[in-house]
C-alpha cells in the first residue's frame, strides 16, 4: 500500500509543479495565530490555505475522502484511529492533491506545516518555497491565549474570549456576537481537547523539542519574515 501511495503521491506532485502558483508558509507556535493570519491574507489575496491537520480530520469524519484513493483513506483512518501519526509521505501525498486543487489560483498558505526537518526536505524535493512567515509571540502570552480559545464545532471559524493587556500586549478577544455560538453557521463554540492548560505546556514542550528547529532549516534555504503580533489582529498589515 506505501508502494501505491507513493506512485499516485509522484503523479500529484509532476502536475502541481505545472501550475504557476506561490507557496508560503506561516510558521510558528500552536496558538500564536497562524490560521487567524492566514484567514485575513486569502481575504485579501485570493490565496488559499491548507492546514494538513484540518485535513486529515475531514477525511476521517469523511468530509472530503472522494477526493482520495480508497487506500489511502483507508491507511490515514487506521492510524489515526489507532492514535499514531500519519507518515510523512502521506502527508506528502495530501499537499500533492491539494495544491492541484482548480480554486488554487494564486498561491498557497501552509498552516502547520511542516512539523519536522523531515517533512521539510521531503517537501523540498516536490514543490518550491516563495516566502515563510515565522509568527512569535512569548510563551506565557501564547499559553493565556490558548485557553481562551474557542471552535466552532461545525465550521471550525475560531475565537478567543481572553482579553490581554500587558507589558506592551495588547490583544482584544475576538468574541462571537452571541454568546457560544458561531457568527458564521450558528454552531456550538467549544473547547478544543488540546487547549486545556495542561495539554497546552506539553505541546509547546513538544513544539520546541521538534518543529522549532526547522525554522534553522528554513533560514537556510528561503526568506523568512519575522512577525510578533503584540496587538493579536490590529498588527495585521492593512
Amino acid at each position: 500500500s506505501e508502494m501505491c501511495i507513493r506512485d499516485s503521491s509522484r503523479r500529484a506532485f509532476s502536475s502541481a509543479t505545472n501550475k504557476n502558483i506561490k507557496y508560503f508558509f506561516f510558521f510558528g507556535a500552536p496558538g500564536v495565530g497562524k490560521g487567524t493570519f492566514a484567514t485575513r491574507f486569502c481575504k485579501d489575496t485570493g490565496f488559499k490555505t491548507i492546514s494538513t491537520g484540518d485535513e486529515l480530520r475531514r477525511i476521517v469524519k469523511e468530509e472530503n475522502s472522494s477526493t482520495y484513493p480508497k487506500e489511502l483513506v483507508k491507511t490515514i483512518r487506521d492510524t489515526m484511529s489507532a492514535g499514531k501519526l500519519v507518515s510523512d509521505e502521506v502527508l506528502l501525498e495530501i499537499i500533492g492533491r491539494k495544491v492541484l486543487d482548480p480554486e488554487i489560483t494564486k498561491g498557497v498558505i501552509f498552516d502547520g506545516f511542516p512539523r519536522t526537518i523531515q517533512q521539510l526536505d521531503l517537501y523540498r524535493q516536490k514543490l518550491p518555497i516563495d516566502l515563510v512567515v515565522n509568527i512569535t509571540l512569548r510563551e506565557d502570552i501564547l499559553i493565556e491565549k490558548l485557553a481562551g480559545r474557542r471552535v466552532c464545532d461545525g465550521c471550525g471559524e475560531n475565537y478567543n474570549i481572553c482579553s490581554i493587556k500587558t507589558e506592551g500586549y495588547d490583544m482584544d478577544p475576538l468574541n462571537p456576537k452571541k454568546e457560544g455560538v458561531c457568527d458564521k453557521c450558528s454552531g456550538k463554540l467549544v473547547i478544543r481537547q488540546d487547549d486545556t492548560k495542561e495539554t497546552v505546556k506539553a505541546r509547546l514542550a513538544e513544539y520546541n523539542k521538534k518543529t522549532a528547529p526547522v525554522l534553522g532549516a528554513f533560514q537556510k534555504v528561503a526568506k523568512v519574515l519575522d512577525f510578533e503580533p503584540k496587538r493579536g489582529v490590529k498588527d495585521y498589515p492593512k
